[in-house]
C-alpha cells in the first residue's frame, strides 16, 4: 500500500509484505526498514504548538490586562495585548501535524507526516499488522 502526502511535507510511504520504504520531506532517495527491525510504532503530535498556545498565550494575555490596570493603557501595552490575543485566535486556523515514527531498536525515525489523525492510525494499524 502506497501513502503520499502533498505539500508541504512531500512524504511518501510504501507498505510493503518485506519491510517500509519512506521517503520524508525533500530527501529523494528512498530508505528502508525491514519488519524485524522494528520495536514500536508511534504516532506523535507537535507538543511545542500545544505549550504555546493554551499555555504561554493565555498567559501572556492575563499579565498583559494585569499590567495595563496598573500602568494605565498606552500604545505598547495596547499593541502587545492584541498580538497575544491575534496568536490564540490564529491558532484554530492551524492543522494539527502528526508524525508517525518508527522505533528500531535505540534509534528512532520518522517516516511519515499527515494532518489527518485517522489516516495516522490506519497506517500504524497496517505497520502494527505486518510485526
Amino acid at each position: 500500500m502506497q501513502y503520499t502526502a502533498n505539500k508541504p511535507y512531500n512524504s511518501v510511504l510504501i507498505i510493503q509484505p518485506s519491510g517500509l520504504r519512506y521517503r520524508l520531506q525533500e530527501d529523494h532517495i528512498f530508505k528502508e526498514i525491514r519488519y524485524a527491525q522494528v520495536t514500536g510504532v508511534k504516532l506523535k503530535k507537535d507538543h511545542f504548538r500545544f505549550y504555546f498556545v493554551y499555555v504561554i498565550a493565555p498567559l501572556m494575555i492575563i499579565g498583559y490586562f494585569f499590567i495595563i490596570q496598573e500602568q494605565g493603557l498606552n500604545l505598547i501595552n495596547g499593541l502587545n495585548l492584541i498580538f497575544w490575543c491575534c496568536v490564540l485566535g490564529l491558532h484554530f486556523f492551524y492543522k494539527q501535524v502528526y508524525t508517525l515514527s518508527i522505533d528500531k531498536g535505540p534509534l528512532t525515525a520518522e517516516i511519515y507526516m499527515t494532518e489527518k489523525l485517522a489516516e495516522g492510525r490506519k497506517i500504524k494499524k497496517e505497520i502494527e499488522s505486518h510485526l
